[in-house]
């Protein structure tokens, strides 16, 4: 039974697999009876009973004296927890629990696959995950472990990639996917080891096309072996992908799939999902779905709190979305943008001059806080280069958005670069689906006296439409109208001072007036876009902060 069980787990007949070995481990109590158990429900994904086979096999592997087989079960663990489960400090532990074990002497497969288990967890960490890849990458190639070296060529290749090396990057990422696919002797873990290297790469370099012929290449292989962590993997990575490029009815369909499917077949890659539909919810507008969807979503994973940041911001709460970004020691763009709206613009310069000075997101954050600081060139000339970047990447909602953004900044000072700037922001959103963002855009077009059936509001769901401003700067203009200071104002809304200064500056320059007093006299011709009960209504125009 127990050679029946061994062949039918190199043939990915998993159910078959699990059935004689599982006969076999409560039998006999054998760790690599048990470490069969684990591979093969990870298979089916039963990713408990996987974790707790792995777990028993390196409880009895250290018992006999086996240690190679508890090397190998805490190396499984590692890339478990961090994959399935998404909870890298467990893996941590379990990595180093594999480190310690290492027999002395020359670097063999052992080493290779304890070293694999470190880069994976690291990825996409660069700096951190490159030394751990080259080390597995020679010692699988001394030893002649064909599957570990291909494993170890992808994590080279994804961190390549993230280097920002593309093109030497890509070429060993080709190399391994064409020889784990090409090689009928090859592991089957290797291929899912090699896809979701690739498609996470892509990922990082927004390559649409590549992904999706890798990912018809892995679909493929599902649909013939099984696999549901790679099924979601590969549809959740790519839905971000098209998310990014534009395509979000595709993103919709992909990510929305992987939501059918029970949380418990691959926990953390579910929470990247419902992160990634909720992200793409709140530029299209929908926010109480995003709200609701994250409702449902419990855990505080990064990716998670990333989108209910996204949520917050465009609710016109940048304290909340910047203390959601900040417990996970979040550096990112949006991060700035929640430091800026909060009026910390030293943390928003720290944060800009902590992202790639290359890539459009520091640019941008720089924009951000040129533009909070009434530095009105300067903010204008970076939100135009970042904007070039953003499209560069393929990105056309950033784009929009700090085309949008720059024709804010520059409205009173060069109406004619804020009008045409506006002009290709909101056909972008339109184009798009960003109804909330495309409005913003025409209400700004509209203040520009620009007028047409293309610069009507594509909806009436908010209150904001015609001045550009959010939910909450709207209770801050009318509570502003009647009288009210900022101290008061921010007792009334329970927000610190400096948000309220900083809700204040940002009224006056979406509405274009000098001061208090033309905002209010702004409050007082337009009652009908102040009213509480339109202030209350779901789905109004958000920040543009994701």
């Amino acid at each position: 039974m127990r050679l029946r069980g061994d062949q039918a787990l190199r043939e990915g007949r998993w159910a078959a697999a699990l059935a004689d070995l599982t006969s076999v481990a409560a039998a006999t109590d054998d760790p690599a009876a048990w470490l069969g158990v684990g591979e093969a429900s990870w298979w089916l994904g039963r990713l408990d009973d996987s974790v707790a086979a792995y777990r028993r096999a390196y409880t009895t592997a250290l018992r006999s004296g086996d240690r190679e087989s508890a090397v190998r079960c805490a190396a499984w663990l590692s890339i478990s927890y961090t994959s399935d489960f998404g909870n890298r400090s467990v893996a941590h532990g379990w990595v180093r629990r594999a480190q310690r074990l290492l027999p002395e002497g020359a670097p063999g497969a052992l080493h290779a696959l304890v070293w694999v288990a470190h880069a994976h967890r690291l990825l996409p960490d660069a700096a951190a995950a490159g030394p751990w890849a080259a080390r597995a990458l020679d010692a699988a190639h001394r030893c002649g472990d064909r599957d570990l070296e291909l494993v170890a060529l992808a994590q080279s290749g994804h961190v390549a990639v993230a280097r920002g090396d593309l093109e030497p990057g890509f070429a060993l990422l080709d190399e391994a996917a064409a020889a784990a696919l090409g090689d009928a002797d090859r592991r089957f873990d290797t291929v899912v080891f090699v896809c979701c290297d690739m498609l996470g790469a892509c990922a990082l370099a927004g390559d649409t096309r590549r992904a999706d012929e890798w990912c018809r290449v892995a679909e493929d292989f599902t649909s013939r072996w099984g696999c549901p962590f790679l099924y979601v993997e590969c549809r959740t990575l790519y839905g971000a992908l098209l998310l990014t490029a534009g395509r979000w009815g595709e993103a919709d369909r992909l990510l929305t799939a992987v939501l059918t499917l029970d949380e418990k077949v691959c926990p953390a890659v579910h929470a990247r999902a419902v992160a990634a539909l909720a992200t793409l919810r709140v530029r299209q507008g929908r926010l109480d779905e995003a709200r609701a969807m994250l409702d449902r979503s419990r855990r505080p994973t990064t990716e998670l709190d990333t989108a209910r940041a996204e949520v917050a911001l465009a609710d016109g709460d940048p304290a909340t979305a910047r203390r959601l970004l900040e417990r996970h020691g979040t550096t990112s763009l949006l991060c700035a943008r929640a430091q800026t709206a909060t009026g910390d613009l030293n943390a928003a310069t720290t944060t800009a001059a902590a992202l790639d000075p290359d890539g459009p997101e520091a640019v941008e954050a720089s924009a951000l806080t040129a533009a909070a600081q009434g530095c009105v060139a300067a903010a204008v000339d970076a939100f135009e280069t970042a904007a070039a970047r953003w499209a560069d990447r393929s990105a056309p909602f950033e784009e929009a958005r700090c085309l949008l953004e720059l024709a804010e900044s520059a409205m009173n000072d060069d109406p004619v670069l804020a009008t045409a700037r506006g002009r290709t922001a909101v056909t972008i959103f339109r184009e798009l689906g960003a109804v909330a963002a495309a409005d913003r855009s025409a209400a700004l077009l509209r203040r520009l006296g620009v007028r047409g059936p293309g610069i009507r509001a594509t909806t009436r769901a908010g209150p904001d439409l015609d001045s550009g401003l959010t939910p909450r700067e709207r209770e801050v203009l009318d509570l502003l109208a009647r009288g009210l200071t900022n101290p008061e104002i921010a007792g009334r809304l329970f927000v610190s001072r400096k948000t309220v200064a900083h809700h204040v500056s940002h009224i006056l320059r979406k509405l274009g007036v000098r001061n208090r007093s033309e905002a209010a006299a702004y409050a007082a011709a337009h009652p009908e876009d102040g009213s509480p009960a339109r202030c209350a209504a779901p789905g109004r125009g958000a920040i543009l902060g994701v």
